[in-house]
């Protein structure tokens, strides 16, 4: 059986849990529903049969100049999943997704640190032409407690 991809709505919010405890998340039908109803918030699945091995989620940005982005938040497989070409068919799917849509770019935030994750935007198009980028985070809630939180 092949992987399917696709959106992701309300619908899909039962079969969530394993995909988002093996992120670190917290499943709670709740805030999956408030994320839904987010407007520009998107969810996207890799499907083996009706089971999510895969999701990605995003936002779209209008900008002031009339046109919107992609903004590629989290894209991840379970285990299993991984190390077989998933991934890169998934990006490559949410970047025709994205074009298809009429953004005019898809944007997505990683580390060095994560070559796999490298390898799988680059091989999509992606391009990271400068060595001084740098991305700021202001952590509200590594704020609270002093330590990281999963």
């Amino acid at each position: 059986m092949g992987i399917l991809f696709r959106p992701m709505d309300t619908a899909d919010i039962g079969s969530l849990r394993e995909l988002l405890e093996d992120d670190g998340m917290i499943y709670h039908p709740e805030y999956l529903n408030r994320f839904f109803a987010s407007p520009g918030a998107c969810a996207f699945g890799a499907f083996e049969g009706k089971r999510p091995v895969g999701m990605a989620y995003c936002f779209l940005l209008p900008r002031p100049d009339g046109k919107t982005m992609f903004f590629l938040y989290s894209l991840g497989l379970l285990p299993a999943w991984q190390d077989r070409g998933i991934g890169t068919k998934f990006m490559a799917w949410l970047s025709d997704y994205a074009k298809n849509l009429g953004c005019s770019e898809l944007f997505v935030i990683t580390d060095k640190g994560n070559p796999r994750a490298c390898r799988v935007y680059e091989k999509a198009g992606g391009k990271s032409e400068y060595s001084d980028e740098i991305v700021y985070v202001i952590d509200y809630e590594k704020e609270k407690t002093g330590k990281d939180e999963m």
